[in-house]
Parts: structure tokens; sequence; C-alpha cells
């Protein structure tokens, strides 16, 4: 599965050198594509997404948006200011995040009253990441210090999913994440511009959709 597909966002450019580094993540990026049963893309529709970050059956922090997909199915938002996961004085370590999207109202594509997929974030060493699937599937991962993405190999039922992480506490904004992100990719893609931020009116993150293919 290209993870192209699922970088979503517009690009806000930026200078990221010098960034201190993290244990912990410092913002993410949640960006995803819902489709139904056949493969079509669920277009247009309202959804509220959910995430937390649980560590040893503890919710450390919780977010709830609403937002609409893109023409794609596609849709975008971010949660800054997340609690730290990782020890500073242990090498490893593993955090819970649990992605759960609850259509606005019944629909055909999703039967279901929620959907939620579950991934395994672990430090292995400091500085050194990866993200696994519920079900056992290894993200694939990409990494520009301070920065890593991790984007399915496949899509898991109705959804497809890129995580973008920042480890740095002088790096937030999401816009320049997804353009650290969007630099890692084999090809460039070209997205969309969103609404202005003073007009997203969503505190902790936003909902912007819509990208093409160059």
């Amino acid at each position: 599965m290209d993870p192209k597909r699922i970088l979503i966002s517009a690009l806000i450019a930026g200078v990221f050198s010098c960034h201190l580094l993290s244990q912990s993540p410092e913002t993410v990026v949640i960006s995803g594509v819902l489709t139904d049963i056949n493969e079509q893309s669920i277009s247009g529709k309202m959804i509220t997404t959910q995430l937390e970050m649980i560590t040893s059956g503890d919710t450390l922090f919780h977010f709830e948006t609403g937002l609409q997909t893109g023409e794609e199915g596609d849709f975008t938002f971010f949660v800054k200011e997340l609690p730290r996961i990782f020890k500073e004085d242990e090498a490893g370590g593993s955090a819970d995040l649990v992605l759960t999207i609850i259509p606005a109202e019944e629909d055909e594509w999703m039967p279901e009253e929620s959907f939620q997929v579950s991934y395994s974030l672990e430090r292995s060493s400091p500085g050194t990441y990866m993200m696994t699937r519920f079900e056992g599937q290894k993200m694939n991962a990409l990494q520009s210090d301070p920065v890593w993405s991790f984007s399915d190999i496949y899509p898991f039922g109705y959804l497809e999913t890129m995580f973008i992480i920042s480890f740095s506490e002088n790096l937030t904004d999401p816009g320049e994440l997804i353009e650290i992100a969007r630099q890692m990719m084999p090809e460039a893609v070209e997205e969309a511009a969103p609404a202005p931020a003073e007009k997203r009116g969503i505190k902790g993150g936003y909902a912007v959709g819509g990208y093409h293919k160059k």
C-alpha cells in the first residue's frame, strides 16, 4: 500500500534544524483514508474521531473531534501537549494509541456504531521507535530526526492510517511535520490548502481534507 495516499494536508514550510530531542511524542498528526467494504472512498461524510493513549491499562490522554472526510475519503487531525509516556531513565517502553471512528449518523458504509483500531508505539532504545498494529502488522516506518512517520502497509477494515510524530519540544507545528513526512516519501504529492488556522475552531487539533497525486 502506497503511504503517499494517506499523507493529507497543506504544506506549511519551515526550517527544522537543531531541534531538541525528547523521549516522548510532543505532537502527533493522524491522517487516514476511509473506504467501504468494496474499497470505495467514503467522501463528504461527517465523523467523530477519538484518540486515546494508554500505558499499563491507564488512559493518559483522550482527544475527540468532529470532522468531514475529503473527496477521497481522507481526513487529518493533530494532537499537541501530550503527556509523558516514556521514562527518561528507562531504555524501553511502550504505549497504546487507540483510534476510534464514529459515523455521525447510521450509514450503509459502516453498519457498526463505531470502528476501533489499536496501535502499539514502542521504544527499543533512546531515539529508536517502532509501531505495530494490534493484530501484529508492523507499520512502515520512516525517520528524519526528530520526526517519525508510521503508515499501514495494508488497510485494516475500513481504515488506512498514518501517524506523523515529533519527538522534539521545538518542533510541534503540524504543517511542518507533514512537510517533513512528505519529503521522506519517494515521490512528492500535491496537497490542497486547509482553512486558515484562526478558522479551524478546534482546540488541540484540526481537520483538513483533499490531496492530489502529481
